[in-house]
C-alpha cells in the first residue's frame, strides 16, 4: 500500500493511499512551504464516477476556501479523465456537509442510525 502525501495524518496516525489511489486526482494545498490541505481520490474502474477518499484541511487554515478549491481542483480532473461524476461519503454531523452542497454536490443516499439501549 503506498503511502499518502507525508505529514497527513488521519487522527493521529498516518494516513495509507490505497492501491486505487488516483495522485493525478489528488490535489495538495501548502503556505508558507508548509502542506495544508489534501484532497485524496481512488480510481474505481468499475464504475463511470471518481471518488473523494478524505478532504482534510489543517484547522490553523479552515475557512478560507482551500477545501473548496481543492474539490474543485479534483471535479476538473475526474472530468477531464472522462469521468461523469464524483462522490464522496461523509457523515453530516463533520460540519462539511455544506462545503460539499456549496460545491454543487447533492445527496445522494442517507442512512439513518438506530441504537438500543440495552438494561
Amino acid at each position: 500500500m503506498a503511502a499518502a502525501p507525508q505529514g497527513l495524518r488521519r487522527v493521529g496516525r498516518p494516513l495509507r493511499a490505497p492501491p486505487t489511489f488516483a495522485a493525478d486526482r489528488s490535489p495538495l494545498a501548502f503556505a508558507d512551504g508548509r502542506l495544508v490541505g489534501a484532497a485524496l481520490a481512488l480510481d474505481l474502474p468499475e464504475t463511470a464516477e471518481g471518488y473523494v477518499e478524505a478532504v482534510a484541511v489543517h484547522r490553523d487554515y479552515r475557512h478560507r476556501g482551500i477545501a473548496r478549491h481543492l474539490l474543485r481542483h479534483t471535479f476538473h480532473a475526474c472530468r477531464t479523465a472522462g469521468l461523469r461524476a464524483c462522490t464522496l461519503w461523509t457523515h453530516s454531523e463533520t460540519g462539511a456537509l455544506d462545503l460539499y452542497l456549496k460545491a454543487g454536490m447533492t445527496v445522494r443516499h442517507s442512512s439513518t442510525v438506530l441504537q438500543k439501549t440495552l438494561q
